[in-house]
């Protein structure tokens, strides 16, 4: 029996598991990728309190893992695919066991939201990506087109371009959706070339390289790159829950929800406003209202 498991690793996540620790709890963590969540696809972040210089998204998930560490917080590297409530607790199935919990945080962020490309599926993976994390590490004559008009496509863009030969932003739009900041600095960069009002239609494999083909203005134009970078838009990671309890599922300020016991906070439950310092404070506010839940008499 555990007193509370905590579903993720990014920043909501982290910040629950100190929390928790500090209160005399010892909370069991499940990431199944890398510590650290969206934090690992930041080039650069500017706006979390006590770096005055900006950190990298890297540098900042590095000190968060330091910090787990030094309060002997253990996060498993596990894949939790169903949470399910029984009889007042609740039930985690990972790929290879399954726990009880008295509590549930899930800090288990989002997912990207796929486009439809013609030919795109043989190619995700090795040379179509989804998340910049997982691209190969770049090299100095690569080129990388990233669809997509938002803050996330311009930054990626920043992160990328300075390893690489040549970076295109395509989007369908007049305007991109960035921050003004991000459009400035991707002016800036001589390699990094953007293209509004330009729809991708096709993508294929040729050689060792990918061809996207868009029209823009009703004009077909050809893009050869090294690999293409999907980033338009998230959508909240509740696959872990039942198809009825996502539908009726309903969230308070506090991370609570209609399910006692159950909490969720962080980029799950923000849609758009996906911030570190947002979560963090999410993780600690789920954090307290999960320690009164447990010392308190609500389940009698």
């Amino acid at each position: 029996m555990n007193d509370v498991v905590i579903v993720g690793a990014g920043p909501a996540g982290i910040a629950a598991g100190i929390y928790l620790k500090r209160a005399g709890f010892e909370p069991l963590v499940f990431e199944k990728e890398d510590i650290g969540g969206l934090l690992l696809n930041a080039n650069f972040v500017e706006n979390y309190p006590g770096f005055p210089e900006g950190i990298g998204g890297e540098d900042l998930a590095g000190l968060f893992k330091k910090q787990l560490s030094r309060l002997g917080i253990e996060v498993k590297r596990k894949e939790v695919i169903k949470i399910s409530p029984q009889k007042g607790l609740f039930k985690l199935i990972t790929d290879d066991d399954e726990i009880i919990s008295q509590a549930v945080i899930m800090a288990t962020g989002t997912t990207p939201k796929s486009i439809d490309i013609q030919g795109q599926t043989p190619l995700i993976g090795r040379k179509l990506f989804y998340e910049i994390k997982n691209i190969p590490p770049p090299k100095k004559g690569d080129i990388v087109m990233i669809i997509g008009g938002g803050d996330a496509a311009f930054d990626y863009a920043l992160n990328i371009a300075k390893d690489v030969e040549r970076v295109d932003i395509i989007y369908r739009s007049e305007k991109d959706k960035c921050l003004a900041l991000l459009r400035e600095r991707v002016k800036d960069r001589s390699n990094i070339h953007v293209h509004p009002t330009t729809k991708p239609l096709t993508v294929r494999e040729e050689k060792e390289h990918v061809i996207v083909k868009c029209e823009s203005q009703g004009k077909e134009i050809v893009f050869p790159s090294d690999y293409v970078l999907i980033a338009c838009g998230r959508r909240p990671n509740l696959k872990v829950l039942s198809e009825d309890m996502v539908r009726d599922l309903s969230i308070g300020e506090n991370g609570g929800t209609n399910i006692p016991g159950l909490f969720i906070a962080g980029d799950v439950k923000r849609g758009r406003y996906r911030q570190t310092g947002i979560a963090v404070g999410d993780g600690i506010l789920c954090a307290m209202s999960v320690v009164d839940y447990l010392m308190g008499d609500e389940r009698k």
